[in-house]
């Protein structure tokens, strides 16, 4: 009499189950290491992206300090602005400062620059017309420095303390104040805080 040993192939029920189970525990896993990486690393390009551009607004704005002109200009109708300097009017900014390099005069500017920094709608906005004694269709130059602001305020040390707002008319002797601090406050509810020297 022969005997026929059986033979079982294939797995239980059971361990497909415990396979699949465990399986599922490390796809989670993995899938949530994945979108935390990636979260991360949008957030990191952010913030590098807002690092670069509060880095980039603070290099023009000590630039334009550094080259500030004592210089009387006339506003589109001709007339003589009243002010050689102002600072927290009815727009942050407003000056005359020395031009950029033009080499070989390929753009329609002269080498000084009538500047004004503007809040509005949240942004932090640089306008510059290319000339400084402008005609009413003389263009200008915008660029938006920041967005997604809330409120920004200028404040200037002066002998009698800070002030909010410095106007120095033309042909006045008066001294800028040394020291100018701009503050900042995005929608975030973080504030910037950033000094600058005044040169002219």
């Amino acid at each position: 009499m022969i005997v026929q040993r059986r033979q079982d192939s294939g797995f239980t029920l059971t361990e497909v189950l415990v396979a699949l189970f465990i399986f599922s525990l490390i796809s989670v896993g993995s899938l949530s290491a994945m979108s935390s990486s990636l979260q991360a690393k949008a957030s990191i390009k952010t913030q590098t992206e807002a690092m670069r551009e509060i880095d980039l607004a603070r290099a023009i704005l000590t630039s334009d300090m550094g080259a500030l002109q004592r210089r009387v200009a006339r506003d589109i109708q001709g007339g003589f602005q009243p002010y050689i300097f102002e600072g927290g009017s009815d727009v942050l900014l407003r000056f005359t400062r020395s031009g950029r390099d033009n080499p070989a005069a390929l753009s329609a500017r002269g080498d000084i620059q009538r500047v004004e920094y503007i809040f509005d709608s949240g942004r932090l906005i640089r306008r510059a017309r290319l000339q400084a004694n402008p005609a009413p269709d003389t263009p200008y130059s915008e660029r938006i420095l920041l967005e997604g602001l809330t409120h920004a305020e200028l404040r200037f040390d002066t002998s009698l303390g800070p002030v909010t707002q410095v106007l120095i008319p033309a042909g006045s002797a008066k001294e800028l104040p040394p020291l100018m601090t701009l503050v900042l406050t995005f929608e975030t509810g973080e504030t910037l805080t950033q000094t600058f020297g005044i040169e002219m």
